[in-house]
């Protein structure tokens, strides 16, 4: 039944959105007909809009919120949609060609969709796989919009949570806080509605929307590429280019945050515009519009975007006369405004517009001083040299180029004027204000391009057509491969053969060594120096962990490090965390460490920061508990060959990175010192291949179904990486949850003892339902896990504080919860302290001060408690 449920609260929303935009198009629409595969795309997005609003209409009418009610709202909004597409203007629609021009294909044509087909599925499947399977993960998802979620589900009602000042200022507020309280709330009212329909709250099955938002996307930009004319091959491969790009499957995979939705709402939103541009057709432009709006309600940068959408609409609408009258007018007016001092002016009901006291003020966006920030090695980081978006920067780059040779004006000028505004909006976030101290650290500056994806992959397909043979819309079979498409395959292996023998070449050029010799060490040579070890079945097994770490240690050595370029390492360990190799350098402190993601390891150790001079040392840090079975089998140092060369990169291709909480922001699929990447080779062979067959045809021009397929070819090497990464990610997931079930956590840090704690703790504050609490760490270093124990604490209301601010709002509270550091919980378990204790020596009644800056204490107060109570049941 409660599947059910779920089930009807994910598809009711879309349907009634598929259904009144397909009225509306139908009544409104007088060129051209409707895709229903884009429909129901967009459709999706309309549909959970509705939602949204349905969501705050009852909590703002009906102080609560009741899934029953709000469904047979929509089941009554669903009954007029249906007997207007009934009495509408009845035109064939346009998947009926669509079918037929897949049955038309050749072969050839229909194995790659098949194929391209295939890998949608894989990427669309892996995600959902990961949304049933992981809780919520990403640290922004549990901290601010799903916790917000939960606290609205367990009160019954959707309201404003308050800031932590306030809430510990003034007891009769949302018995909730968020620092992230001023949020838009779409982000966190899908989530909330997920619960409604499952009727309790999942960890998991909360963000099942997410996926249906994928799915919603990939649809939608196959929808619009055929209607704008691409062919099927094309067209699918523009959805298969959106769905695998790493970052954009990461916010699929890890969901939780609002810009997956953004890319949903902004990017079809721009898709909508530049099609209506293109052929003038007034309802997309109207619907682009609508979805940019609607993008304001889910974060705040969609009211930036709304501007720049309609930027877009008056630049690439107007004359080029009216455009250069507008800019006199603009440079007119800042000079005057500049030489009379008025640099802002004070709209009504808007806000300030303008410049004043060092800062920008843009009407119902805000205030942001100006400060210059150097972002270009930033961005050539982050979208050149990452993994996080496959190879679409380098598309995008080709595209700009490109449509300068563009026969169809309308494509060539849309296409600029949206990549030039999209340049400029985010120059202007990162460039000049202060947002971009988030550019160095790779956050914000890969997550608000992410908004666009849609739109910038849309505009790559629709370039290249542009500038092949035949134009969108000349052919409706564009995307079959013909015979000559074909012949083109010769040059491609030509350039394959060229790429890879020029690869080798490259590892097989080494320095002048002046020893060539190897250092091996085994379970017979190796030591355990912290914890301890036992020689079992050929390797130095651990038998018992210090504080969570084993380190398996070389001794002390002398080695020049010229001398050692790769590393070999057998490991095997069923930890959820990565082991590391160390080494120690004279005349340097400390330890230097770099991670080892696969058992069979080989690692190039001559790019490795510090890897230099006498290495005195060296080892593998091993990381678990005493359930964790773990060992060394051999370690050994060598000079590169080819063998071991090849071999390194073979490794660094099909290493397998762990998700972490970086993962959300950015994706590094291989070390970053790897020799080879594959990114590169892909680029490489594209380029070579375009330009043999341009030779070799003597100078034609690649049509859309060769450049579709070369284009596929180039995407599908670095993406086999991503799969190979993510299947590998899955299966630590699934690990993961086998670990979970008796006490639900995430495999970070220490979750599960915080878990632990945090369920000991229940035992007293499950006797009172509205108790407040006021959390604190033993030291600052412990704040993650403060915050981690403020989610597990809910449905009971929590702030994380400091001690003397615990000191003052005591009072105020019901309850204070004290958080151990971990690594000493940990030691004290081990010997003999049981860290599940501690929790109920953190909420023992008869404790009544705080002592310093460790206590322990849960205190009641007699106070009548406003609050209302938190809701148990569904």
């Amino acid at each position: 039944m409660d599947l059910t449920r779920l089930l009807i609260g994910l598809f009711l929303p879309w349907i009634v959105g598929f259904i009144w935009l397909r009225a509306a198009e139908n009544r409104l629409r007088h060129n051209g007909q409707a895709n229903t595969l884009r429909q129901l795309g967009y459709g999706l997005f309309l549909g959970y809009a509705c939602v949204q609003g349905l969501v705050l209409l009852s909590a703002a009418l009906l102080g609560r919120v009741n899934f029953w009610a709000i469904s047979g709202v929509i089941v009554l909004l669903i009954i007029p949609g249906i007997w207007l597409n009934r009495t509408s203007i009845n035109k064939p629609p346009k998947t009926a060609k669509d079918a037929q021009a897949w049955e038309t294909m050749p072969l050839p044509s229909k194995l790659l969709a098949f194929t391209v087909l295939v890998l949608i599925f894989m990427h669309l499947w892996l995600s959902a796989l990961e949304i049933f399977n992981r809780p919520v993960y990403p640290w922004d998802a549990w901290l601010a919009w799903l916790y917000r979620a939960k606290a609205w589900y367990f009160s019954g009602a959707v309201y404003q949570l308050a800031p932590a000042s306030e809430w510990l200022r003034d007891v009769a507020i949302s018995p909730y806080t968020v620092d992230a309280y001023q949020y838009p709330t779409f982000a966190s009212i899908m989530p909330f509605w997920a619960a409604l329909s499952l009727g309790h709250w999942s960890e998991t099955l909360v963000n099942t929307p997410v996926l249906l938002c994928g799915i919603a996307m990939g649809l939608a930009l196959y929808g619009q590429a055929r209607e704008v004319g691409l062919g099927p091959v094309p067209s699918l491969a523009s959805a298969y280019f959106l769905l695998s790009i790493p970052l954009l499957g990461t916010h699929l995979s890890l969901a939780g945050y609002a810009d997956i939705w953004m890319a949903g709402f902004t990017g079809l939103g721009f898709v909508s515009l530049l099609r209506g541009r293109i052929q003038h057709n007034r309802f997309e432009l109207a619907l682009g519009i609508l979805m940019v709006a609607i993008s304001a309600a889910v974060k705040n940068e969609g009211m930036v975007w709304l501007y720049t959408a309609i930027a877009f609409v008056v630049l690439s609408s107007a004359s080029r006369r009216v455009l250069m009258t507008i800019m006199a007018l603009a440079l007119i007016f800042g000079c005057l405004a500049w030489l009379t001092g008025m640099t802002s002016v004070d709209l009504p009901g808007l806000g300030l517009l303008g410049f004043e006291a060092g800062s920008i003020h843009i009407p119902l966006v805000g205030s942001y001083p100006l400060q210059y920030h150097p972002v270009w090695s930033a961005y050539h980081t982050a979208f050149l040299q990452h993994d996080s978006w496959n190879l679409l920067w380098f598309f995008v780059i080709v595209a700009f180029l490109a449509s300068f040779f563009s026969k169809s004006a309308r494509i060539r000028n849309s296409a600029l004027i949206f990549i030039g505004l999209f340049a400029a909006s985010q120059l202007a976030i990162f460039a000049i204000t202060e947002q971009g101290a988030w550019a160095q650290t790779f956050t914000a500056i890969n997550r608000l391009p992410l908004h666009f994806a849609p739109a910038l992959v849309f505009t790559i397909f629709l370039i290249l057509a542009g500038i092949a043979t035949e134009q969108p819309g000349d052919k409706a079979a564009a995307g079959h491969l013909t015979t000559a498409g074909y012949r083109r395959a010769v040059p491609a292996a030509i350039a394959a053969a060229v790429v890879m023998l020029g690869m080798v070449v490259a590892l097989v050029v080494q320095p002048d060594r002046a020893a060539a010799f190897s250092r091996v060490f085994t379970k017979d040579t190796l030591r355990v120096v912290v914890g301890s070890g036992r020689i079992s079945d050929g390797a130095l097994e651990i038998a018992e962990y210090k504080n969570g770490a084993a380190i398996v240690s070389t001794g002390s050595v002398a080695l020049d490090a010229d001398q050692f370029d790769m590393l070999e390492v057998r490991i095997y360990s069923d930890s959820d965390r990565t082991p590391m190799f160390f080494w120690r350098a004279a005349g340097v402190r400390g330890l230097q460490m770099a991670p080892l993601y696969s058992e069979h390891r080989h690692l190039l150790l001559e790019n490795l920061p510090g890897w230099s001079g006498r290495i005195t040392e060296a080892g593998i840090a091993l990381f678990g508990d005493e359930t964790t079975r773990a060992g060394v089998t051999r370690l050994s140092l060598s000079p590169k060959t080819l063998t071991t060369s090849l071999q390194s990169v073979l490794d660094d291709w099909a290493t397998v990175r762990p998700w972490t909480p970086v993962s959300i922001n950015v994706n590094s699929l291989g070390p970053e010192n790897q020799q080879v990447r594959l990114a590169t080779l892909a680029l490489t062979w594209l380029l070579l291949a375009l330009l043999l067959a341009h030779f070799l045809s003597r100078g034609a021009k690649p049509g859309p179904p060769v450049l579709a397929t070369l284009l596929i070819i180039a995407w599908i090497l670095p993406d086999a990486i991503w799969l190979h990464n993510r299947i590998g990610r899955l299966e630590n997931t699934f690990r993961m949850s086998a670990a979970a079930r008796d006490v639900p956590h995430i495999d970070i840090g220490f979750d599960k003892e915080i878990a632990q704690l945090v369920a000991a703790a229940r035992d007293d504050l499950d006797r009172h339902p509205t108790a407040r609490v006021i959390i604190v760490a033993e030291s600052e270093k412990n704040q993650y896990e403060a915050l981690r124990a403020k989610y597990h604490l809910l449905p009971h209301a929590a702030v994380v504080t400091d001690t003397q601010t615990a000191k003052k709002s005591l009072a105020r509270a019901d309850a204070l919860l004290y958080i151990p550091d971990q690594n000493h919980a940990a030691g004290r378990a081990r010997d003999g302290v049981n860290p599940a204790n501690l929790a109920r020596q953190a909420v023992d009644p008869n404790l009544t001060e705080i002592v310093g800056s460790s206590f322990a204490t849960l205190m009641r107060t007699e106070r009548a408690s406003g609050s209302a109570r938190p809701r148990q049941d569904g």
